[in-house]
């Protein structure tokens, strides 16, 4: 890939930076560290979700962290508490949640834009012949090894070498 300026370009009245591919995989080992976390908490988020939902009391969470009990037998929850174990467990998940947080927040301080938290996927932005493309890294790669075209779908990941092959 010969393009290795950074570049600013405005697009669609929004400054978007664009990376080059030493730029992006310069941040790989952050990502990879951050992801290596998250898969660990998702793991708990939905262990501690089960135990909640097999006891009847099913935890919904939202952007922020907060953790809200319902039960499957009684929506209003104002009447009763839930036991001691539910709350402590909701705890925990508020804690785990708030942890994927700041591990996200890491990530896209890179520029990394996540395409899939399941598998893993993250996309740098960066500009190959003139035109917009993404750069594209999946969990338990050692460096960028795939794009795609600006407005593709994270199905259609082509080779870095195909860029090469249309710089010769």
């Amino acid at each position: 890939m010969r393009n290795h300026e950074r570049r600013d370009v405005d697009d669609s009245s929004q400054l978007r930076r664009y990376y080059t591919l030493a730029e992006a995989n310069e941040n790989v080992d952050v990502v990879r560290r951050s992801f290596d976390i998250i898969m660990q908490l998702r793991t708990q988020a939905k262990r501690l979700h089960d135990r909640m939902e097999a006891n009847g009391y099913p935890a919904v969470v939202d952007d922020e962290a907060q953790v809200r009990i319902t039960s499957v037998d009684d929506v209003d929850m104002d009447d009763e508490p839930p036991p001691p174990v539910i709350l402590r467990w909701a705890g925990m998940l508020r804690a785990v949640y708030a942890a994927l947080h700041t591990e996200i927040s890491d990530i896209q301080a890179t520029g990394g834009v996540i395409k899939d938290i399941e598998t893993g996927f993250v996309d740098w932005p960066a500009v190959h012949g003139g035109r917009a493309i993404w750069l594209c890294w999946r969990y338990g790669e050692i460096e960028i090894a795939h794009w795609h075209e600006d407005q593709a779908q994270s199905c259609t990941h082509r080779p870095l070498s195909e860029l090469e092959i249309e710089d010769a």
